[in-house]
């Protein structure tokens, strides 16, 4: 066989190669590519909760309190009333040590609602495109949280990495910080997560409350120096299993 035929049935052969290739895998690697270079620019993309170990819970001597149809109890009593304030459906607690507590009571479904309305579709769509987790706030979280590029692979459907792919870069932008740790946990009126860890001290940790009966998102600000004690995981375990809605309240919506 003369050399010109065999470069010519060579390249002819890496083409077909080429393009079945590009024909079942190219949008899978197209994805895998994408996702590899959101990963450098935002790490925290490969973690996922983690069940949070430390269960204790703060005996000290607290405040009891009362807002948006829900009770409470802090392991702290030296609330400043006069550094406080609060909104329809939201409340800033300041304490004299220089921490912070921010409370949001938030309409059921509000995060689903949200994303659909900045994609500029309804619910029913986002339901198309992500599936049945997409049903609640606290599904499609856990959803999002959980997804890693791992999920990206050569068995998915080109559908299914351009959805993993929007998950990624809905986690993201929903995440504070390249940093942050991520905690689940289930109490016996909530299920929900933690976003940081305060062994660690962060100046900022945020905890998400999910119900039946509505959903709660907490913010903790605590100073990095100074005399202000720092905020504890058996701290934030106090509040976490004291809070209950008031029996004459009524629902938020559900989730």
């Amino acid at each position: 066989m003369p050399r010109w035929a065999r470069i010519t049935i060579t390249l002819a052969a890496v083409f077909v190669t080429c393009l079945v290739y590009a024909i079942f895998f190219g949008a899978q690697t197209i994805s895998m590519l994408e996702v590899r270079h959101m990963a450098s620019k935002a790490p925290v993309i490969d973690r996922v909760p983690v069940p949070l170990q430390d269960l204790s819970v703060s005996q000290a001597t607290g405040t009891k309190l009362s807002y948006f149809g829900y009770s409470l109890e802090i392991p702290w009593n030296d609330v400043d009333p006069t550094r406080g304030k609060i909104w329809t459906n939201r409340v800033v607690v300041a304490f004299k040590s220089g921490n912070a507590m921010m409370l949001t009571s938030v309409p059921g479904n509000d995060f689903v609602n949200g994303i659909a309305t900045s994609l500029h579709v309804t619910p029913e769509k986002l339901r198309e495109g992500f599936g049945d987790q997409v049903r609640s706030d606290y599904a499609f979280k856990t959803l999002i949280l959980n997804v890693t590029p791992k999920w990206i692979t050569f068995r998915r459907t080109w559908r299914q990495c351009t959805s993993i792919s929007m998950l990624l870069m809905f986690k993201a932008v929903m995440l504070p910080s390249q940093d942050i740790d991520l905690f689940s946990f289930q109490t016996k009126d909530f299920k929900g997560f933690q976003f940081g860890d305060p062994k660690r001290r962060p100046p900022r940790i945020a905890v998400e409350l999910y119900s039946d009966q509505g959903e709660l998102e907490f913010y903790f600000f605590q100073t990095q120096g100074g005399k202000a004690p720092a905020i504890s995981q058996a701290d934030l375990n106090r509040i976490i299993h004291t809070i209950h809605k008031e029996p004459s309240s009524p629902a938020l919506g559900g989730n």
